[in-house]
């Protein structure tokens, strides 16, 4: 059986944990973020907004030892600003002390059906990934 669960795979010597949202210019988005421990009670929550190229950074309060094996959640609604334009991208990047974490899966989003704001609708992107602590990094 195939898994289609993300993960992404943390040093446990690198602090702090952050999530950035890119967005192309000419495109606004707003989104809900959940952290969910191993018993289903969110640990942390954030909203995001971010719009016309800009990114949103985001960084996470609960300590890193404790996202491991966490859920993180997501629903980002996105719509264009340009009513002549329907597709553009959506990134999430995740980050310890500014690097790049390793994903099992890409969180970049390819869209080719988004809507005008003005007509008050928006594309709808949820995606989801487990937070795994990677022992096997030795501290130097």
């Amino acid at each position: 059986m195939v898994s289609n669960h993300r993960f992404c795979l943390l040093d446990p010597f690198k602090k702090p944990l952050s999530v950035t949202v890119h967005l192309e210019d000419g495109l606004m988005a707003g989104g809900d973020f959940k952290l969910i421990d191993e018993k289903k009670n969110v640990i942390e929550s954030f909203k995001v907004s971010v719009e016309d190229g800009k990114s949103y950074v985001h960084k996470f309060k609960t300590p890193v030892e404790k996202v491991n094996k966490a859920k993180l959640i997501w629903s980002i609604l996105i719509c264009s600003k340009n009513p002549n334009t329907f597709i553009g991208e959506l990134e999430l990047e995740f980050l310890q002390m500014g690097l790049k974490t390793k994903l099992t899966s890409p969180t970049k989003y390819v869209l080719k059906n988004i809507p005008p704001c003005s007509f008050k609708n928006a594309e709808q992107v949820k995606g989801s990934l487990f937070f795994v602590l990677n022992n096997d990094v030795v501290k130097l």
